[in-house]
């Protein structure tokens, strides 16, 4: 089984490329698993991998590499029931690749064919950075350093002149990576990443400095996530329509409650559905727009799952903003939400 790991910050698109990737891999005969690693103990992505026909699991509460013996079991429970050509893990946003790969060889050995260090970036808030002169984000600069792969994203969205000056600043970083480009959102070069998924291998990593791996946990020490599931039931059906407007109801509050509290939005994602249909919102720290996703004609009762990543703030205010938000949401368009 190939194992790759593709890393990178919040919303950088991974969950998008990962099964791009994995729905192009099963039409030509493979069979993938994703796994989702987040901090927090409900999630979005995995419910929307699954919706997308994929198989899929979780590894919640923290870094992967603090949790290699579950994800051990995970891999040792896929393969009892069937084998897989390729397996996606989607690390948190934060971790750190040389240690994670180093501990990974250190645990599994031989057993498993590692891609190389992938390292997806989110090519339009990299354009705002060169804009207005700021420097490369710290826990995105330190992953670059480490990786074998930098991939940037959202190329859609980006002229010539943006992709060259995104690519000077990771080879001064470093110098010996490959870099590509794909627009995860449209599938364009999506064949390129899996080429290299499939054909290309770690070429090793060493890890000698606990000091980094101490001052890196510090750099993402501010940095709180929450992950919430709850029920909700109207009177009345919503189309995808007012749905839509829901969501981005619930994502733009959240947004502006936290903003007004002190803290800086790294990531939310918001999904609605229920065994036949979804919709999924997504607002990455680049942009104040809500992407939405998924396809659902009506619905009156379901899931609505909240992820929320930010800066500065704990996790039990981001809770209270969570629950302050679906109450204004109940008031304005009759819906009853319940943990």
């Amino acid at each position: 089984m190939k194992v790759s790991f593709i890393g990178g910050f919040y919303g950088s698109g991974k969950t998008t490329l990962i099964s791009e990737m994995a729905k192009k891999l099963e039409k030509d005969g493979k069979s993938v698993l994703i796994i989702d690693n987040e901090k927090g103990n409900s999630n979005v992505d995995p419910l929307f991998v699954r919706e997308l026909g994929l198989d899929g699991d979780e590894l919640t509460g923290g870094c992967i590499c603090f949790y290699l013996n579950r994800l051990k079991e995970i891999m040792n429970k896929v393969n009892d029931k069937s084998s897989k050509d390729v397996l996606f893990v989607e690390p948190v946003s934060y971790f750190l690749p040389s240690k994670l790969y180093f501990d990974l060889r250190n645990e599994f050995g031989d057993e498993i064919d590692l891609a190389p260090i992938t390292i997806l970036l989110d090519g339009r808030e990299l354009k705002n950075v060169i804009e207005k002169d700021r420097e490369f984000p710290l826990i995105d600069a330190r992953q670059v350093k480490d990786a074998e792969i930098v991939v940037i994203n959202k190329i859609d969205v980006l002229s010539k002149e943006d992709i060259t000056k995104i690519e000077e600043m990771v080879y001064n970083l470093n110098q010996d990576v490959k870099i590509l480009h794909v627009s995860a959102k449209d599938s364009t070069n999506i064949n390129e990443i899996i080429d290299v998924v499939l054909n290309e291998i770690h070429e090793g990593t060493e890890f000698n400095s606990p000091a980094l791996f101490q001052e890196y946990l510090k750099s993402v020490s501010g940095i709180s996530e929450r992950g919430e599931k709850f029920k909700f039931k109207s009177n009345k059906p919503f189309n995808k329509k007012q749905t839509q407007q829901i969501l981005r109801e619930v994502v733009t509050s959240i947004d502006e409650k936290i903003s007004n509290a002190g803290g800086e939005i790294n990531h939310i994602k918001a999904y609605i559905g229920n065994d036949n249909s979804y919709l999924k919102g997504s607002r990455p720290r680049a942009t104040k727009e809500v992407d939405i996703t998924g396809n659902l004609t009506k619905i009156t009762e379901g899931r609505l799952i909240l992820n929320v990543i930010a800066s500065e703030v704990p996790d039990d205010l981001i809770y209270g903003i969570m629950l302050k938000t679906l109450s204004e949401i109940n008031n304005t368009h009759q819906i009853t939400v319940k943990t």
